[in-house]
């Protein structure tokens, strides 16, 4: 369940109302970047504040920099110590096109957390095709998104996520899309969904299941499918 507001009045209103911890989130940011466990209602009520006031930049280069510390600490290998390196710079010579982004502000959105949950499930939909990885939660932590902790056995996904997920990419009439799943008790429910995803981990996936769910093993391209759905897309007018 998400809650989403565009006065303040109102935010600060239903902090006295509700029951925490609550998770807050800005409405763009990968790897977990820009979600936030909020304990009590003092903590949103800045939160708030900072929402309706100068609000927030829509990449937090010090939460970035935070995070390669961490995938470095986790695994440590070439690619992550360059990326802390590069990350470090950006504190003191920001990219040019973030610093065209605007910042974030004139809405409050916050969810509610679900508790116990040591992965998520990511299942990306390709029109008729879908694949799925499960993406384990940080030490002490409940994210998973950007953790870099990946499962990809087909043993591990409750068939449920894709089934819904196939079905919600139709309603939506997407081309693709990416649903992140975490469980209530037995229930999966969708807490992102997102446009955009990465290419690099999927290419460990081990087979995918088409519309109908029958599971097809081996690997794949996913842009390759992209562009066979385009050129299709083309045919038919």
């Amino acid at each position: 369940k998400s809650y989403v507001f565009y006065t303040k009045k109102e935010a600060l209103e239903w902090t006295s109302k509700t029951i925490f911890p609550k998770v807050f989130k800005l409405r763009g940011g990968s790897g977990s970047l820009n979600v936030e466990l909020i304990r009590n209602k003092y903590q949103a009520k800045r939160k708030i504040n900072k929402a309706f006031g100068k609000g927030f930049p829509a990449f937090d280069r010090w939460n970035i920099v935070k995070e390669k510390i961490s995938q470095l600490r986790r695994e440590k290998n070439s690619e992550n110590f360059i990326g802390l390196i590069k990350s470090t710079g950006r504190l003191f010579i920001p990219a040019k096109n973030r610093l065209l982004l605007p910042r974030q502000k004139g809405y409050a959105f916050f969810q509610d957390f679900i508790p116990d949950n040591t992965y998520d499930t990511r299942v990306v939909v390709i029109k008729n095709r879908a694949f799925a990885g499960r993406r384990y939660v940080r030490k002490n932590d409940f994210r998973a998104s950007g953790s870099g902790i990946w499962g990809f056995d087909k043993e591990l996904f409750d068939e449920r996520c894709i089934k819904i997920a196939f079905e919600t990419s139709e309603k939506l009439g997407s081309q693709v899309m990416a649903y992140d799943f975490i469980f209530d008790k037995d229930e999966p429910k969708i807490v992102e969904i997102s446009y955009a995803t990465c290419l690099g981990p999927y290419d460990k996936c081990i087979g995918h299941w088409d519309r109908e769910m029958n599971w097809h093993p081996g690997k794949f391209k996913q842009q390759i499918w992209m562009i066979e759905d385009f050129i299709e897309s083309i045919k038919k007018g």
